[in-house]
């Protein structure tokens, strides 16, 4: 070969290369990113309820999993354990626990080791302030 024939490019090779170029990078804006697996283990606000009820008992260290503060509630639907997590992040932000406080909770099951755990992600308490339209004495809260 020479090189004049070597510096050449063959018309039909270079019209296949550029109408295969064209169809690669018309593809790629039509191909889908991808998507993080979505694993039920994982906590979803899409798949959160709310739990209303009384403490029967607080803890804020708990000898079973998930380590971390518990709240046993009394619900209309019957006693349910709740986890809490860290208790410092409770006392930071000035938020006691007793028996009898009226709670209410926004959190969901998740499926932890044999079985499940309600995992707690709001908590609200309700304080009486009034009496029948009269102020609530501190000896009485």
């Amino acid at each position: 070969m020479n090189d004049d024939m070597l510096t050449r490019v063959n018309p039909l090779f270079a019209t296949l290369f550029v109408a295969a170029a064209l169809c690669c990078s018309a593809a790629t804006p039509a191909q889908e990113p991808l998507k993080a697996p979505v694993h039920q283990n994982d906590y979803s606000v899409t798949r959160e309820n709310t739990l209303q009820g009384k403490v029967v008992s607080y803890s804020a260290t708990s000898a079973k999993a998930p380590v971390g503060a518990h709240v046993e509630l009394q619900t209309a639907s019957g006693l349910i354990d709740v986890h809490l997590g860290n208790a410092r992040l409770l006392t930071a932000n000035h938020l006691a626990l007793e028996a009898g406080d009226s709670i209410t909770i926004v959190g969901e099951n998740l499926p932890f080791g044999g079985g499940t755990v309600y995992a707690a992600r709001v908590i609200k308490k309700e304080m009486c302030i009034r009496d029948r339209l009269r102020p609530v004495r501190a000896n009485r809260l």
